[in-house]
């Protein structure tokens, strides 16, 4: 989600600290940050930056003032605007620097690239930016200014990692970093800490722990600080969505959106809106679920980013399909699939390709939907190795360092008390055994994570065959079944049975007594039908309220006999159930096979028809097919 996306710490450095600019024994945190302690709104700010830059008297205050705007870009997630505004800057070869400057670039850029997916790009522009940073160490050139950059810099490339799944050290960074930054007095920075652990918590689906340090950085920041705080609101509301009280959810973000709506931060709304949306969907408030959302998908297209394009997409696509609008839902989805397909967002790609898949499915298109959910599988599994491989290094880094420093503490004391000898070799090797011991459990550990995936793997597979309200078989599997006894029954010369079932004024049940109650309905008549056949008998839900029966070994009148039995049994069990529906009735088509039928899908479609004709004759009846001779 597009909140991941809120490095916030270096958008508001308005003058970075440039070279002219006396420091005293404490960066002024409020200097530093002071776009985000205004509140004008963007385009005001914008305007007067881009005078500033004009008036520029030399190349020096031409940078400060084009580095003043770019925070400001990054303020506001406005990588369109600042990606050009990079490039004029690049003119300057800031690059090439040793300098407070070239720290800057460089970590304006990794933003860039950050906030575009690109994490190992971007990784590359953090990591430049330590090399200044220790360089001008080596020099002795370091200031409080540039320790200030250090801090903003450890802020977004420790984001960064974790978003290449290096989520220990991220987190042990970012914590760090709190602690220098409250003993430093720089609130901002200690804020935004939290706000960023915050944002690791919620990926790592630690939701109640994330809720926590958005409201802690809510609370670390200055009251001025409007922009934050909002942010933080945001961050908070999407939390308690989901393990509190929708209602106290939707006030913390419309409280945020009026602030954003004030200082005019379209990246911001965009994904307010969003939030709003999902909110909606989960109140089951379809119109006004799919206002917000389109709301939050022409702002996204206007600015651009790829990623949260193609996250509003998917989310759109969703909403679409819920308010049954599958062709225009598959338009969207499709879109979202193509965008993340360049991207290094696997997250993202799970997500888009399984609701593609989704919904190809429902349009009936099983071939395209299986390939799609395969690839939304392999995006998941391969999110997964990357989080073994990152947490196996770690893990292995820290063995080796270990073992490391054990073997030159036993040189070490070997060459100062050789008399020691025995007892030191007794203490190497029961750390030896506690190493082994480590990388023991430590393989154990990979092992449950593998078992773990391979069981995800099994139950992604298992709801792919199985409709999740009446627990039957899907559309897809009851066919995969059907094709197969029909082929079966033509070989061998079998009867093989048919009933085509609908659910009589199903639409005015969802009406009258809601979609709860419809729901109700369709699980009550799954249990009615599933008590009713034989072992050998097959039944799925093919539809809103249809269901489909396979009878192998049947004859027509073998099926005639179970569809009326059918009926009686939920007419006498309706009665039982107390449900405060006035009649519950379904009419069945009933079609026997024999060998002119050349297919399964054909057999179907005469079931289908006899259906209908059950339908017009007054329902709650069974119709016969008339034979195929």
């Amino acid at each position: 989600m597009q909140s991941c996306k809120r490095f916030i710490v270096l958008l508001l450095l308005i003058k970075f600290g440039i070279g002219s600019l006396c420091f005293g024994a404490v960066v002024q945190d409020e200097f530093l940050y002071s776009h985000a302690l205004k509140l004008e709104t963007f385009s005001e700010i914008q305007a007067q930056l881009q005078g500033n830059i004009v008036r520029s008297a030399s190349i020096s205050d031409q940078i400060e003032a084009q580095f003043s705007l770019a925070t400001l870009y990054m303020n506001y997630d406005r990588v369109d605007l600042l990606q050009p505004l990079l490039e004029e800057l690049k003119k300057h070869n800031l690059e090439q620097q040793v300098s407070p400057d070239a720290i800057k670039w460089h970590i304006l850029n990794g933003y860039a690239y950050y906030f575009s997916s690109q994490y190992g790009v971007a990784e590359g522009f953090f990591n430049h930016a330590f090399s200044i940073f220790k360089k001008l160490q080596e020099e002795r050139k370091t200031t409080e200014q540039v320790n200030y950059l250090y801090a903003v810099l450890t802020l977004y490339a420790s984001l960064n990692s974790a978003f290449l799944q290096n989520y220990s050290d991220a987190l042990v960074q970012l914590t760090s970093l709190n602690v220098d930054a409250q003993s430093s007095n720089w609130p901002l920075v200690s804020g935004m800490s939290l706000y960023h652990l915050g944002i690791i918590n919620y990926e790592l689906k630690n939701y109640e722990q994330a809720l926590e340090f958005y409201r802690s950085s809510k609370l670390a920041f200055p009251q001025k600080a409007k922009h934050f705080i909002a942010l933080a609101e945001m961050g908070e509301a999407q939390m308690i969505n989901i393990v509190g009280e929708r209602q106290e959810a939707f006030s913390l973000l419309d409280n945020a959106i009026v602030t954003l709506l004030k200082l005019e931060d379209k990246s911001a709304l965009a994904f307010a809106y969003l939030l709003k949306s999902y909110f909606y969907s989960k109140d089951e408030n379809h119109p006004e679920s799919l206002r917000w959302i389109a709301k939050s998908v022409q702002i996204r297209e206007q600015l651009g980013n790829v990623k949260d394009i193609a996250n509003a997409y998917v989310h759109y696509a969703d909403i679409l399909f819920e308010n049954n609008k599958l062709e225009e839902g598959l338009e969207y989805a499709k879109r979202a699939s193509e965008l993340v397909a360049d991207t290094d967002d696997l997250a993202g790609q799970w997500d888009a390709y399984a609701i593609y898949a989704v919904l190809l499915s429902e349009s009936g298109d099983y071939q395209q939907a299986f390939e799609y959910m395969s690839k939304s599988e392999r995006a998941l599994l391969a999110k997964a190795r990357l989080d073994i491989t990152a947490e196996t290094a770690r893990l292995n880094s820290e063995f080796n360092l270990q073992k490391e420093q054990l073997n030159n503490q036993y040189l070490d004391e070997k060459n100062k008390r050789l008399e020691l000898k025995l007892i030191q070799e007794q203490r190497m090797q029961v750390r030896q055994s506690w190493a082994i011991f480590g990388l023991l459990m430590f393989v154990a550990i990979i092992l449950l994570m593998l078992a773990v995936i391979y069981k995800l793997y099994i139950n992604n597979k298992k709801l792919a065959n199985i409709d999740s309200l009446t627990g039957l078989p899907n559309r897809r599997c009851i066919f995969e079944v059907g094709e197969r006894l029909f082929n079966t029954s033509q070989r061998y010369e079998q009867s093989l049975c048919l009933l085509m079932i609908d659910v009589d004024n199903f639409k005015l049940i969802n009406d009258t007594y809601g979609h709860d109650m419809g729901d109700e309905a369709l699980k009550f008549l799954a249990s009615v039908f599933n008590s009713a056949l034989r072992k050998s008998d097959c039944i799925g839900r093919i539809g809103g309220e249809e269901f489909l029966i396979i009878l192998p070994n049947s004859s027509e009148q073998g099926g005639i006999l179970l569809a009326n039995r059918l009926i009686e049994d939920n007419a006498r069990q309706f009665g039982q159930s107390g449900m405060p529906l006035k009649s519950l009735t379904f009419s069945i088509g009933l079609v026997n096979n024999n060998s002119n039928f050349s297919s399964f899908y054909e057999l179907v479609k005469v079931a289908d028809d006899a259906l209908y004709k059950a339908k017009n004759g007054g329902r709650n009846q069974v119709q016969v097919a008339p034979s195929n001779d």
